[in-house]
């Protein structure tokens, strides 16, 4: 049965999310627990929960390459075990890149094994993975296959098969023998086109050897370089992690939006580079450990919406102005951003509608609302119906009196929620007891 297609276009503010992809989970540094709190701070980004709360809360959808979801062992771990995640795959909001002529994940799963690309899980895992992917009905989008593997093969002649590429990477003597490796893995595999599953295949040869840095360069580049062009042609701002910018960085010639020693997001704008720090870093360390449900109601939220909004608006202009109008967009969202999670740990989204609905009503309707009340009051009262000149100027008061209660209960309530937010997010569940600031984001659409 084939999947529903994407009916709307793709822009700014979704994003490719090259973050979900299992190498960045499975290449971290053996040795970056031993590195100081703020660089261990870049690699727990690739916490694949983590990241992916983040990338919801900051974009309206989340492209997500078809490999990288089938055969990404965390992600699929996480979707298992916690099934309102599969919701935002049910309802369009992350949404699979289905290469041409695959309408399914079982239907992917043949071509994969006819071409013979690299497969790491299980072929058991790999057949309930397409089932359980299927099952949930998500909407895909058809990635420009050709255009991919055109840009890649001219990538791959200038960059991937020449040795000078690989020493200047690292791999010393390696590379002479890589660079051999690939075109005739390419004919025994009858491949014409250059790709990910031949260099994976001389990695693993550098496993087997103990060269464990190499093989991890050599996965770490193919993965920025593919995901990239498959970003690039669907003309989305493409998210990494910002543990591997500076890998990026030396791939692509571009600086990183992560200053090394300070852990600080740069931008070339000063009025975003104020607070940028302290409002990003606030954001991710209180949205790591949110449940699935209590983003739905954010993604809900005006405030959520507006940011949404002013993204797109700065994609079409660089104008000082809408700049400003992003910053302040993010500023309104992040002060109502733990409301609205409080809120839901206090179970009283409910009653804080209504109040919201009864005061919005009240101003459009303020004078048949107070004449409505002030003709209540004379009836309860027994007292004779007032003129309309005098009754108008007591129901106003009665009106505004209403209102200002109305309000109050609003404003307890959020307040409320405020409190319990602070006090419960720092208690909620981390591995190892330990508290953890999650520092990812996607890179800047001008680096690409």
């Amino acid at each position: 049965m084939e999947l529903p297609n994407l009916s709307e276009p793709l822009s700014i503010p979704d994003v490719f999310w090259a973050s979900g992809d299992g190498v960045f989970q499975k290449l971290l540094p053996r040795t970056w627990r031993r590195k100081r709190p703020s660089v261990q701070a870049m690699y727990r980004m690739t916490d694949i929960r983590g990241n992916l709360n983040y990338h919801l809360l900051t974009h309206r959808r989340l492209i997500i390459p078809d490999t990288s979801l089938l055969l990404g062992p965390q992600l699929m771990t996480l979707l298992d075990t916690d099934p309102t995640y599969g919701e935002f795959l049910r309802q369009g909001v992350i949404v699979p890149a289905m290469r041409e002529g695959v309408s399914s994940f079982r239907g992917l799963v043949k071509i994969l094994r006819k071409e013979k690309n690299w497969v790491e899980p299980s072929r058991h895992d790999v057949d309930k993975w397409a089932k359980f992917l299927d099952g949930l009905r998500p909407t895909v989008a058809f990635t420009p296959t050709t255009q991919n593997r055109e840009m890649m093969d001219s990538i791959g002649s200038k960059k991937l098969l020449r040795s000078e590429f690989w020493k200047a990477v690292g791999l010393g003597k390696a590379s002479n023998e890589l660079v051999r490796y690939v075109p005739s893995a390419m004919k025994r595999n009858k491949q014409k086109h250059i790709r990910q599953t031949e260099f994976w295949e001389y990695a693993l040869r550098l496993d087997k050897r103990r060269a464990y840095l190499q093989a991890h360069k050599i996965r770490t580049r193919l993965s920025i370089i593919s995901l990239g062009v498959m970003a690039k042609n669907f003309g989305l701002p493409l998210s990494y992690p910002s543990a591997y910018s500076n890998q990026v960085d030396e791939v692509y010639g571009t600086r990183s939006p992560y200053q090394r020693r300070k852990d600080l997001v740069i931008t070339d704008r000063p009025i975003l580079e104020e607070k940028i720090d302290n409002i990003h870093q606030h954001f991710y360390t209180s949205v790591y450990y949110l449940p699935p449900a209590v983003i739905w109601d954010i993604r809900e939220t005006s405030s959520y919406k507006k940011l949404l909004l002013a993204l797109e608006r700065s994609d079409h202009s660089h104008l000082d102005t809408d700049c400003e109008d992003l910053f302040l967009a993010w500023k309104d969202y992040l002060q109502s951003f733990p409301i609205a999670a409080g809120l839901h740990l206090t179970n009283t989204q409910r009653e804080w509608l209504r109040h919201q609905l009864a005061i919005r009503w009240l101003v459009p309707g303020e004078i048949v609302a107070s004449q409505s009340v002030g003709i209540l009051c004379s009836y309860l009262l027994g007292l004779p119906i007032m003129r309309p000149e005098i009754l108008s100027v007591a129901t106003t008061a009665a009106t505004i009196f209403l209102k200002k209660s109305i309000k109050n209960k609003k404003e307890k309530l959020e307040r409320e929620a405020q409190l319990e937010f602070e006090k419960r997010i720092p208690t909620l569940q981390r591995e190892h007891g330990e508290l953890v600031s999650e520092l990812y984001g996607p890179i800047a659409r001008e680096y690409w």
